[in-house]
């Protein structure tokens, strides 16, 4: 990639923490725009190798002096509610998402800002496997509904004004330092504890890729020429069962604690969900490269060396 001004709103998060290592490692001129002054936890050991600027993302006035500050050339809109717990109020969903994506959108059409890559959600989609862009957006939580909602913003402002926007629908990324709550840390967390693994279901489908090769998706869509808005599903395109997906981590941990699968599923919970990726292989030239295996043992190694990680609340 070439030097940039880049703007990362997110990037102390799980995602945005390793895009934020991987574009300071290429000498990137990084600035994350955080709602907290309390130190970024994942990216401790970058200290001073990246500027960070506290703002509400919900104030207009501050987001626009923020880009006019640094004027960046990229911004990687990362910045989210989390997917759970689903009790979180449907007008903080839109808060934190609809409106901090609507404030940088008018800053950067304001400013003549560059590029805006926008990080939207599976959750946008109703149940089904092998989704395309193209499948209609039926949102069953109410973050899928703030998320599709800010995704039709940054599309709209890409058509209208001729904004240089790209929205990529990411489905179930893993790896490091990915939140203790969710499915593979617990998994991998109750087996170095020598406790049974409790699923909600287990026969729910999920389409789960590498952090790492999300990251590298990232990347390119900030390298390559894309005029107009472009909407793009990142993906493995596999179909693969939560209890599936724990087995298998337990089977390359050697691990035999028993996986229970008593608990209910949550009223929300989609069944069928695994994406088509073929649209980010034609435009960027991307694809999945690393087999489930791969990222798994990778992400077991992990958190084995930081296991106090799994200990965390943030």
């Amino acid at each position: 990639m070439s030097s940039k001004r880049i703007l990362i709103t997110g990037g102390s998060g799980f995602i945005g923490s390793h895009l934020s290592r991987r574009l300071v490692a290429s000498g990137q001129e990084v600035v994350l725009m955080r709602s907290s002054e309390k130190p970024a936890g994942r990216l401790a050991d970058l200290r001073g190798r990246f500027a960070q600027i506290t703002v509400d993302l919900k104030d207009a006035q501050a987001v626009l002096r923020v880009v006019s500050q640094v004027h960046p050339d990229l911004v990687y809109h990362l910045a989210s509610t989390p997917f759970h717990p689903p009790d979180t109020p449907a007008a903080e969903h839109m808060r934190v998402i609809v409106q901090s994506t609507l404030h940088l959108l008018e800053a950067l059409r304001e400013l003549g800002g560059g590029r805006l890559i926008y990080t939207g959600s599976v959750a946008e989609y109703g149940p089904g496997n092998g989704l395309s862009e193209a499948a209609p957006l039926k949102p069953a939580t109410l973050l899928g509904a703030a998320k599709a909602s800010a995704g039709l913003l940054v599309e709209t402002y890409g058509r209208l004004y001729g904004m240089d926007t790209v929205l990529l629908r990411l489905f179930t990324p893993y790896g490091p330092w990915e939140h203790p709550g969710r499915l593979i840390p617990h998994v991998i967390a109750s087996a170095l504890a020598r406790q049974p693994v409790r699923l909600r279901g287990g026969t729910q489908q999920r389409d789960f890729f590498y952090v790492g090769d999300l990251v590298e998706a990232m990347v390119v869509a900030g390298e390559t020429a894309a005029p107009g808005p472009v909407t793009l599903n990142l993906c493995s395109g596999q179909a693969r069962t939560v209890r599936e997906v724990a087995a298998l981590t337990l089977k390359l941990m050697g691990s035999d604690v028993p996986v229970e699968t008593g608990e209910a599923v949550r009223p929300d919970e989609i069944q069928l969900c695994s994406g088509d990726s073929s649209q980010a292989h034609a435009r960027l030239g991307w694809r999945a490269a690393t087999s489930i295996e791969q990222g798994l043992e990778a992400t077991i190694g992990w958190f084995r060396e930081n296991q106090q990680w799994l200990n965390c609340c943030n």
